[in-house]
């Protein structure tokens, strides 16, 4: 097992993981196993007392509302049962950023930034969302957009 191969091709349409081995062993399975508890391509929520599987790809937003928090796509809002931070967590590989102390968005959902004169950030989403971004995390969204 001492033959490791990673390459990128940025032409893909997504990222994704392939293994190739000659045959199955235990190390394999533990590398899946690995890859699919830590780098979830679902996130687990709730409405009305059922449980749902949405995906990471639907995702808008995540907030905090009183103590419960708001997983939204593009037409529903879930319960999540975990707190913001287990969230941001799980999110950190994808498009994610907390963009104020109760709020992580999708950066692929976002139709356009408003940066005020007054200093003030302002996330427009694409379902129409509108989102605000606190002082602490604008630095860090500059960053991540490269202004």
């Amino acid at each position: 097992m001492n033959n490791i191969n990673i390459k990128f091709d940025e032409n893909l349409p997504e990222n994704f993981i392939e293994i190739v081995a000659k045959e199955d062993c235990a190390i394999i399975r533990k590398i899946e196993s690995f890859v699919k508890d830590n780098y979830p391509n679902t996130v687990t929520c709730f409405k009305n007392n059922q449980a749902f599987k949405v995906s990471i790809d639907e995702i808008y937003r995540i907030y905090c509302r009183d103590t419960i928090v708001i997983l939204k796509t593009e037409k529903l809002e879930y319960e999540i049962k975990e707190r913001l931070y287990e969230i941001e967590n799980k999110l950190e590989m994808f498009s994610f950023i907390k963009i104020n102390k109760g709020e992580i968005i999708n950066l692929n959902k976002v139709k356009d930034f408003d940066f005020t004169y007054s200093g003030k950030v302002l996330v427009h989403l694409k379902n129409d969302d509108i989102c605000n971004v606190s002082r602490r995390n604008i630095n860090k969204l500059k960053m991540i957009l490269g202004v």
